[in-house]
Order: structure tokens, then sequence, then C-alpha cells
């Protein structure tokens, strides 16, 4: 599942926590979603030009009543790189 969040919620902590919280809670009460995907924008000034950038943050349900073999791997190389 791929959830659209409006910048600016991204952009307040709070709003940021709000979305974290409602995820965690539909992965923890939900056995049928193997994977929600958070997506926002980001506009930021680099000397003279304005960059975008699209972000990304994955959440795996741990305890899908089917999993989805390698997910975890996929999204790890896919999304998160090897920074983290």
């Amino acid at each position: 599942m791929i959830v659209r969040v409006p910048h600016h919620w991204a952009l307040r902590k709070e709003g940021e926590q709000a979305v974290i919280d409602e995820v965690e809670r539909t992965l923890r009460n939900s056995q049928r979603v193997n994977l929600i995907l958070l997506s926002w924008e980001v506009w930021s000034r680099a000397q003279d030009r304005m960059v975008y950038l699209l972000m990304f943050r994955p959440f795996l349900n741990h305890a899908p009543a089917v999993a989805v073999p390698g997910l975890e791997a996929l999204v790890r190389n896919t999304l998160v790189g090897s920074g983290e």
C-alpha cells in the first residue's frame, strides 16, 4: 500500500508522528497488509535552483497472514539504500 503524505505534514513533527502512529496501528491490526510505503515531496533551494526530492519511508508488517518472500530485502535494497 502506498500512501502519499502532503508535504506540509512531513515538515511538522506532530504531523509526522500522527501519520507514523496511524501506519503502525494499521499494521498491528491487519494481517492483510504486508507493507505500507509513505511517500512525500520535498522542495529545497540549492544555490540558485530548486531541487525536488521524492522521499519514501517503508513500514513492514512483520506478522502478515501471507508473507511475501524477500519483501524485506527488496525494500531494504531498493528504498533504504546502503547508508542505513
